[in-house]
């Protein structure tokens, strides 16, 4: 794999469970479990970052 010119080794991608799937956490109005950022609702109940701002 070339870049800028240079013989770079490919390097392979980790498998991690990313930051957007917190263990357990599940949108309260549309039930996904994954999203950039949990947010809170009025009632504190913990929301995906979509549902959180559409709620505003």
């Amino acid at each position: 794999h070339k870049m800028n010119g240079i013989n770079r080794p490919l390097i392979k991608p980790q498998k991690r469970l990313s930051s957007s799937r917190r263990a357990g956490l599940c949108c309260t109005n549309c039930h996904t479990t994954t999203t950039t950022l949990w947010r809170r609702n009025t009632e504190g109940e913990p929301v995906c970052n979509a549902c959180g701002l559409y709620m505003k």
